[in-house]
């Protein structure tokens, strides 16, 4: 099966589908190159990794929002936690209360409030894995929204690709390759 094809069978938005049309059947170079971090996600969610890969690479990509916040510990102390709850430390409860006082915080800009987003969408990962997905492109948001008009095109491509990078450290595609058994039918 062609990996455009399983990607559109699966419910991936037309242009990631369109992008996948070059690489035929081969799905581990598609996964090496593709250039997007929420594509990515995307597909290892559906292919159905591990809820510690996931965890884990939503807390990745959601790191390099926080050089937007003027005061990340808060952030970076709840990412810690979604770690420990990847590493089978904690409950997926113990980060519902970190989850609910940084979506309460009142952030004086966009690009602030969108990097903020990022992680709590990272901590909603837990329990939906759908929310693991949206991890990287709230991080682009909040770049985008961090820059000059001039640079939004060269920062969304290096944005794009740090959050691919992310991924594929956390999320090989040998992970993801179990999911997609099933493209050979």
């Amino acid at each position: 099966m062609r990996v455009a094809e399983y990607l559109q069978q699966r419910g991936a938005h037309h242009d990631v589908v369109h992008w996948a049309e070059a690489y035929d059947q081969d799905f581990a170079r598609a996964y090496a190159e593709c250039p997007r971090g929420d594509w990515l996600l995307a597909v290892a969610v559906r292919a159905g990794v591990t809820p510690q890969a996931r965890c884990l690479a939503a807390a990745a990509c959601a790191r390099l929002g926080l050089t937007w916040l003027d005061a990340p510990e808060q952030a970076q102390a709840a990412l810690g936690l979604l770690e420990q709850f990847a590493q089978g430390q904690v409950s997926a409860d113990a980060l519902a209360e970190p989850r609910a006082r940084l979506q309460g915080q009142e952030l004086p800009d966009p690009a602030s409030a969108t990097a903020l987003s990022a992680v709590v969408l990272a901590l909603s990962s837990a329990t939906d894995p759908e929310a693991a997905a949206m991890v990287p492109s709230a991080v682009l948001q909040a770049a985008m929204f961090a820059v000059a008009d001039c640079a939004v095109m060269s920062l969304m491509r290096h944005t794009q690709q740090e959050t691919a990078e992310a991924v594929r450290a956390h999320i090989p595609y040998a992970l993801v390759v179990g999911g997609c058994e099933d493209r050979e039918r």
